[in-house]
């Protein structure tokens, strides 16, 4: 007997999401209810996102389709269409797998209409889809501004706080009192201090007081801290944002006793901030020179543990980003024609033409639908022929799509030859998307006994660098 099953699922914390699991599986189970269905199995997916994780990532998902493909669904109630996805691709992919599976699928919500069938079927899902990916990059986007002005107004958004910070209801933070007095008390300590390690300088300060031995002395993450006088910055998608004003809630001592101990930590040689870890930038590009096999990025070294060859990951990219700039510049002073010459008429100019020829097939198909389409209308035939029209629009908009993307890239990495020509240009000084397309010149790094080989290549052009 085929299963009559219910799929649920979550993007967010329940404290965030409108509908929660609970919601969505009382909605299902009553509409089973009404058509005096019995449900056998509830695929639960729990907390997990429908705009970025992929089918293979969702485990109950990639279940569900596998039980239908063999046969043993019947029938999936769902609460909405982006409770399957919030993508217009990978939805399209999951209905095209479950209407293939014979599965009848029903919708729980009461203002979600029926899955549309037939080729206007299609293009109304595919709208359907469209709007629901818009939907939630809408709320993606929303929830990062409103965390973003919680920021600016004092309010903690970024996750768990720091431990020396308490959380309330309405996000806003504090330090107790009692708290602040221990931590005046150890910037006033350290600032007296007349030892020259740490390791000396905690033990001079819970000799002098007492009071300190009670507590673990953690001074590297206290007096570098601006958060110690009142300033409260935290971190989103890469940025850093800080409150725009003092806040008193938080602050343990005065901008004078915090910058006197500041200055005292930098002038003993201590590391002023917590170093934040490395963040590799050519993961994929060093090879072992000796196996050929790409080097397995680390914590701290890229490495091949066959031919235990190894080398420290910000040293060396620092080395070849800086060399292959150098590298670039130059071409661009003294061979620039010829690069451009070798790009456009290898490579761009073909992709024009194809662009054009993709394009001319475009207007050809989208006037064979118009026709087909009042026939259709008139007569109520042939829907086999306008669904294919219909792929074969959709197929050729993608071509065309992607054709213009390519396009587009082969231009830039053109129009970054001028930044080049800049003598003081560097990696850091471009933008995000000009620096990927740098990154692309370089197409491995060989290394062997602690020297390197830089390869880059432009148009169908390679050239060692070093």
């Amino acid at each position: 007997m085929r299963k009559k099953v219910i799929y649920v699922r979550r993007s967010l914390k329940q404290n965030k999401q409108k509908t929660s699991i609970n919601t969505q599986i009382t909605a299902c189970l009553e509409v089973a209810k009404n058509n005096g269905w019995v449900i056998h199995d509830i695929y639960n997916e729990g907390d997990c996102s429908a705009r970025k994780t992929s089918i293979e990532e969702r485990p109950l998902l990639k279940q569900l389709l596998l039980d239908c493909q063999n046969g043993t669904i019947e029938k999936i109630i769902v609460f909405k269409r982006d409770r399957f996805a919030r993508n217009t691709e990978q939805y399209l992919e999951i209905l095209d797998h479950l209407l293939h599976a014979g599965v009848d699928i029903i919708f729980a919500a009461d203002n979600e209409p029926p899955i549309f069938k037939g080729p206007i079927g299609n293009f109304i899902e595919t709208v359907l889809a469209g709007i629901a990916e818009y939907e939630g990059e809408n709320i993606n986007n929303r929830l990062i501004e409103s965390r973003r002005v919680g920021m600016k107004e004092g309010k903690w958004m970024a996750g768990a706080p720091p431990k020396y910070l308490k959380l309330r209801k309405d996000k806003t933070v504090y330090i107790e009192e009692v708290e602040k007095k221990i931590f005046k008390m150890i910037f006033e300590e350290f600032i007296n201090s007349k030892s020259l390690t740490l390791r000396k300088i905690k033990k001079e300060m819970k000799s002098r007081n007492p009071k300190l031995n009670k507590f673990k002395l953690n001074l590297e993450e206290i007096i570098p801290r601006p958060l110690f006088k009142g300033k409260l910055i935290q971190h989103l998608k890469g940025k850093t944002y800080e409150c725009p004003r003092i806040l008193d809630d938080i602050r343990c001592v005065d901008d004078k006793i915090w910058e006197e101990a500041n200055r005292k930590w930098s002038d003993l040689g201590f590391q002023r901030e917590k170093k934040e870890g490395y963040q590799p930038i050519l993961p994929s590009k060093f090879v072992c020179g000796r196996c050929k096999k790409i080097m397995k990025k680390g914590t701290k070294f890229y490495s091949c543990t066959l031919c235990k060859e190894k080398v420290e990951i910000e040293k060396i990219e620092e080395i070849v980003l800086q060399e292959v700039i150098m590298h670039l510049q130059n071409l661009a002073n003294t061979r620039e024609e010829e690069l451009r010459k070798a790009i456009l008429l290898r490579v761009v100019a073909p992709i024009q033409k194809k662009i054009d020829d993709a394009k001319k097939q475009i207007s050809e198909t989208q006037l064979d639908i118009e026709k087909e389409t009042i026939k259709y209308a008139r007569f109520k035939k042939n829907q086999s022929v306008f669904e294919n029209l219909m792929k074969k629009y959709q197929d050729e908009v993608k071509i065309f799509n992607d054709l213009c993307f390519s396009k587009t890239v082969l231009e830039e990495k053109i129009r970054l030859f001028n930044i080049m020509k800049l003598d003081d240009m560097d990696f850091d000084s471009l933008s995000v998307y000009q620096k990927n397309i740098l990154l692309d010149f370089i197409k491995e790094i060989r290394l062997k006994n602690g020297h390197y080989d830089i390869v880059v290549s432009y148009g169908t052009r390679k050239e060692h660098v070093s």
